[in-house]
Parts: C-alpha cells; structure tokens; sequence
C-alpha cells in the first residue's frame, strides 16, 4: 500500500515520524511502526485481500484513524493520513448549589450545526477532561473552529460557538456556572430567510393535564419561559423539572410553529432532533352547508387552534361567512382546530370535531338541520320559560322561549337525545331534562317536555350558622343530574326533578362540602325547607413521583369513599407536589392522577397519612369499550358505563376529558368507547343502572348492574371490553 499526508491548516510538518499499523480485527497488539518522511509517500507491503488501521504517532498533531483493505496480489492501495495540528482549551468550573461535589470531570463534544447555516466542517468528537481541586480543566483540540457543548454528570449543558483553536495555542473558555435539572435545546430556521433576533421569541411552558382547572393553569403559567432566539438560530431553556413541555416559536411575518409533548427528565437535555422551521403563513379555506341559516341570513363561525398544553385554545377566527357559506381563517400554520357555528340568533348550533387542517383544499361543514314544534308542561299545566337545547353552556346550545301555553318553534341539528335546561320565571325556577328529537321525512319533528310537578328547596349555611350566599346544590336523581347556585341568602328552590329519591350536597365551589341529604319526591308534592350545613376542610400535601423524577403539571381528582362524600382536585407544581383541600370529615378516599406522558393511575387513600407520595409510570395503554348502544341512548334509559382500575372506580367523564380518548363506531357501527393512557392493570367495565339508595348513593349492587366485563391491560397494548344489555 502508499500512504500519503496532506495537512490540515498551514502548520508545518517535522521531518520525520511514525505511521503506525495494525491488523483490524487485533486491536490489543502492538501497532508495527513505519517511518514516514512528510515530503516523500510511504510504501508498505502487506497480505492481499486483508484489513488494516492507519494511524500515527506524531506529537503536536491529531491523525485521525483510518481504515485500510487491501486488494488482490499485484495491486496498490492508496490512503491519505490528515494531521491537525493541536491547540488547548480550558475553563473553570463553578457550582450554583452548596454542598455539591465539584464533578471530577467535564466532557466536550463537538456539535454539528444544522446544514442550513452553512458552517465550514469540524472534525466530530468527544473528550474527557480532568477537573482539579480548584475547578480548573483543560484538554487538546486539533486547531479548528469548534461549536462545543460542554457537560458534567447530572448538569445542564452549556455551548461555545464558533470557538477557535490555535495550532500550539490556548483558548480560555471562561468560567461555567453548572446547575442542576432538566433542559431543552435546539435550533430555529426561517424557510428561505433568516432569523430575526429582535423580534424572534421562543415560549416553554409546562403541559398540565388536559383537564386541569383554570386556577391551577393559572399558576403553571407562572413557570412559563420565554426568550429570544439567537441570531444562529439556536435556543435553549435551563432549570426544568421533570414533565411535559410545549413549546412555540414565533417571528412576526411568520406563521408561529408549536411543539408539543416535550419530555424532559431529570440531570439531562432533550435535544429536538429536527430544526423548528419557521415557514410563511397559510390561508384556510372553510365553507357551511346550507350558506344560510332558517332566517336566511349568514352564520357565524368561530375557530378555536388546539393549544399545545392545557391553557385554553386560541380563538383564530371569530365572524360572518359570506352569503354562499364561505369564510378564510389567514395566517396560519397547518395544525389542529375546532369549529363551532352560530345562527344569527347567537344560538350555538353546531361544533366540529376537532380536525387538522390544513391549505390543500377548502374544508367543508355540513350541518343537518330539525324543525321543532313543541310544547312544555310542569305537571299538567302548561309551562312559559326559556329552554337551552344542549345545555346553556354546552357544546351545542340552541335557545328557545315557550309562550304563556307552553309553545316553542326551533330549529336543531338531527341529534337524538338533547339535554335541556329550563329556566322559569313564574313560578321562578330552573331545571334540567332529557328529549329525544326524531324528524319525520320533511325534516320536522314535534315533541312534548313534561316536568314532574315536583319541588324541594331550602338554604346552605356554614359550619357558623351563616348563610353561605350563591353557593352550590349538586343534585342526584334517577334520572338528569345537575348543579343548581343559590341565591345571596344561600336559597335554594328546584322544580321539576324526578319523581323518587334524590340526593342534595351542597359546597362553596372549593373543598367545602354538606353531608348527604336524602329526600323522597312525589308529583304535586313539595319537600322542605332543607338546610345543608358545610363542614370545614383540611389540606393535604403530597407528591407525585415516578423514576425520572417529580411530576409536574400532574393533576389530581380525590373522590370521597362511602358513605362520606366530597372531594377536591389539585395540579403538582414544577417540584411534583400538591395540596389537596378536603372535607375534615373524610377519613379515606380514591384519587385518580392524570399526567402527559404517564399512564393515568387509580390509588386507594387514607387521610391519616401525613404526606402522600403516588408514583405514576409511563407505561400506558388503551380500552376499547364495546357498547350495545351509544352513550346519549344509555343515559335516556338511565343506565351508565363505569370502569374500574384494580378495583377502584375511574370515572369515565375524567377520562374522556383527554383529547386521545373519545367515543366512535366501529367498521359495523357498533358503539365503541375508547379510553387511552391508561396505566397497565387489571380493569372491570360494567353498565349499571342508575339509582339512588336511601343513603343517597348510587346503587352499585348486583341488583342494579346490567352488564360487565373484565381483562388486564398490558403496557403499549389495546384492551377490548364488551357490554351487553342482556347477560
């Protein structure tokens, strides 16, 4: 073989020095030196057909390794040695924290900067250098310009940009404040431009469960980190807790990017692994089927983006469509939105599902629509008052007045089964319901609302005997349950429930809770005055754990155990813990915790426990419910679904809050109820039917479950569950 040098730089060669070699597959034996002259190439016979490594010994310089296979007998191999002449590094090492050992080591690697920005080329690498007492290290770089991270064990890393190396010199890195905890970094690119450092700015924020309370996100917005991006396009955020992020970068002119589920553990840096490119904004194109509503007048859209996190979506695009449906929401990048559709009433007529959208084609939204003619009765009298279809704050709600006979005209979309609250004036009082809407074959439908002339009422007063004013009566039946507020003076009056036993608890709207009050109600009769007394609360404090550290942004639901009742919710903070507010009367309870990235997890309490610690694993998987029916048609009949998670209760309205969890039709229709982010375990579906007990409990007796089905649930895989109405 011949093997040539060609140096790298303009430092000069010495005369003379070795090239060693040795065969590749015995790295333990000695190499076999050969003297080179730098001017002159180096011919060495060796065996055809066989592999060798190329190196040399050569102070003052780095030789990169090589590889050499040989060709048949007669033929010459070529090779090219390329020495870089060395220079050093150093720096100091200093310790944000007391009482931490100064690391012994650092390590340096050199980073490749994404193509984009075009940086010359660097030879790749990683080296440990020695720390002393005094937090001093240094270490020998082949002469080059480097970007470097620098890391010890369990810190954040820092970088050095464009860092030059001097041939025999030493370049002083400064000192490195070392901290603990998470980081993300990465870079930032601008499709045909350049980042703007002015005006480019990235935002972090920590994902708390989709469910979350507004106060809790609140206070995780607190923790929210933002900072510009540097001219390079590179970004970093220090100081993380273990969790989830988001992250959103934006540059005005730009259509700003999201990330989402961002996984940070923690002593360590999650590096994205593809540049955040910035690119020009889109235009969606949306069009409503029929353009007009019953007035013949143009709806009104409002488009929701899905926020990356649990803060509330952004509202996009809030107007008119134009008089053939159509409507453009500008300046957007592609992603995920909601559409909801008003009539020129104001009503609430139509949400879409949540859907990606994006510029390739206009997105179309077809709504069905149902003429009603109906009429409400309280008893046998006819009923003047205001009715929301859907619900007054629901997805869909559609208002409607019934006159002094009870009348009412509307127009809803071809749902089934409605909820529907009843607000009265004379007599003063509100309620809620359930009717189904069936349209004959030109669209119309005439339905009946009969309320049970049916009453109780009463006030809410504090542990002090004072009135507890505009708070809350939630309210069990065997048929709708609902919430009802009082007045100023803790007043409660409510007509129109279900005939049977009904269970009233009264809170404040936090922790503050009534025991159970259980009454019997009978058409045309009338039952109180009630008084709910709210007992004092208690606090406690906890932490949510799992191997990578705590969780943050974690949110916690405490359901009270028979026969107390009560319970509270809680969101973990960046160091993993909680307070819970509860009833001073409960002695245990069950807690379902709820984390992105981590499988959702069911424990069994007591409240003597000074401070909780509930660990949470990232294994998850997923059930798939199979149902006779759907949901809205279950409910009509008064039954539930309900689901167990070792034999704890999980209530399926927190599950189905997660934006991975819905319900749908299987390839033949059949109903399917899927529930993801589950921890593994062993699970019970059952459908029951809805009843009240004496003690103002919902019936889980034998005699009231209709169906059930039971599996284990294995991380990463699907549990399918089937019920029936006869088994």
């Amino acid at each position: 073989m011949e093997i040539t040098v060609r140096t790298v730089g303009h430092a000069k060669l010495p005369s003379g020095w070795d090239v060693l070699i040795r065969p590749s597959a015995a790295q333990q034996e000695p190499a076999v030196r050969h003297s080179i002259h730098a001017a002159e190439p180096l011919r060495v016979q060796l065996p055809p057909e066989s592999s060798w490594e190329i190196s040399a010994d050569l102070p003052g310089y780095w030789v990169p390794r090589k590889t050499l296979v040989t060709g048949r007998a007669g033929e010459t191999a070529h090779i090219e040695l390329e020495p870089w002449p060395l220079g050093k590094i150093s720096g100091h090492i200093a310790l944000q924290e007391k009482d931490v050992a100064t690391p012994r080591e650092v390590l340096v690697k050199t980073i490749a900067a994404p193509a984009l920005l075009r940086r010359p080329p660097m030879p790749p690498g990683a080296l440990t250098c020695p720390v002393d007492k005094q937090g001093n290290w240094s270490c020998s770089l082949p002469a080059a310009t480097f970007d470097l991270v620098i890391t010890a064990e369990g810190f954040t890393p820092h970088y050095r940009w464009r860092a030059e190396v001097t041939p025999a010199g030493t370049l002083g890195l400064g000192t490195f404040q070392l901290e603990r905890g998470g980081s993300v970094a990465g870079w930032v690119a601008v499709e045909d431009g350049t980042i703007d450092p002015a005006h480019a700015v990235a935002r972090l924020s920590l994902v708390a469960a989709c469910d979350a309370d507004a106060k809790s996100i609140f206070q995780l917005d607190r923790f929210t980190m933002e900072k510009p991006v540097n001219k390079d396009g590179f970004l970093q955020f220090t100081g993380l807790a273990a969790g989830t992020y988001a992250l959103e970068v934006r540059q005005p002119g730009l259509a700003t990017v999201r990330i989402a589920d961002i996984g940070v553990v923690v002593r360590a840096e999650t590096f994205l692994p593809q540049p955040v490119l910035l690119t020009r904004p889109i235009a969606l194109e949306l069009e409503i089927i029929p353009p007009l509503d019953e007035r013949s007048e143009p709806w009104r859209a409002q488009v929701t983006r899905r926020a990356e996190g649990s803060r509330p979506s952004p509202i996009v695009f809030d107007g008119r469509a134009d008089s053939e449906g159509r409507f453009t929401v500008a300046d957007q990048s592609p992603g995920w939105f909601q559409v909801a559709i008003y009539d020129s009433r104001g009503n609430r007529v139509h949400s879409e599902p949540e859907r990606q959208l994006d510029a390739s084609a206009r997105h179309k939204i077809e709504l069905h629509r149902v003429a009603v003619d109906g009429r409400l009765r309280l008893g046998s009298e006819p009923l003047g008052a205001t009715l929301w279809f859907g619900g007054r704050h629901g997805d869909k709600s559609v208002k409607m007045e019934s006159d002094a006979e009870g009348h009412f005209t509307g127009v809803l979309s071809s749902q089934r089964v409605w909820i529907v609250d009843v607000e009265s004036t004379e007599p003063r009082f509100s309620s809620r319901t359930r009717t189904e809407v069936h349209s004959d074959e030109s669209g119309r439908s005439t339905i009946m609302i009969d309320l049970p002339d049916t009453r109780v009422f009463g006030r809410i007063v504090d542990q002090h005997d004072r009135p507890e004013a505009q708070g809350f009566v939630s309210i069990t039946t065997q048929g709708v349950d609902q919430t009802v507020q009082a007045d100023v003076a803790g007043s409660f009056d409510v007509r129109g429930l279900s005939e049977g036993l009904v269970a009233l608890v009264a809170s404040d709207g936090s922790a503050s809770q009534s025991e159970r009050s259980v009454v019997s109600l009978a058409q045309g009769s009338k039952v109180g005055p009630l008084e709910l007394r709210l007992r004092a609360i208690r606090h406690l404090k906890g932490t949510v754990l799992s191997q990578l550290g705590p969780v943050a942004g974690a949110n916690i639901m405490a359901l009270a155990n028979f026969p107390a009742v009560g319970g509270g919710h809680a969101l973990t903070g960046l160091d993993g813990t909680f307070s819970l507010e509860l009833p001073a009367n409960l002695d245990s309870f069950s807690a379902v915790v709820k984390a992105p990235g981590f499988g959702t997890q069911a424990f069994r309490l007591a409240t003597t426990e000074e401070a909780l610690a509930l660990r949470m694993s990232e294994a998850a998987g997923q059930i798939a419910v199979t149902l006779p029916r759907g949901l809205g048609d279950l409910q009509r009949d008064s039954l539930r679904v309900s689901l167990f998670q070792n034999g704890i209760e999980v209530p399926i309205s927190a599950l189905r809050e997660d934006v991975s969890s819905s319900a749908s039709a299987d390839k033949d229709g059949t109903p399917v109820l899927r529930l993801s982010n589950l921890a593994p375990g062993d699970y019970l579906a059952c459908i029951a039917r809805k009843q009240v007990d004496s003690k103002g409990s919902l019936d889980r007796a034998p005699k009231a479950t209709v169906s059930c089905d039971s599996g284990q649930l294995g991380s990463g895989l699907t549990l399918t569950l089937t019920l029936r109405e006869n088994s």
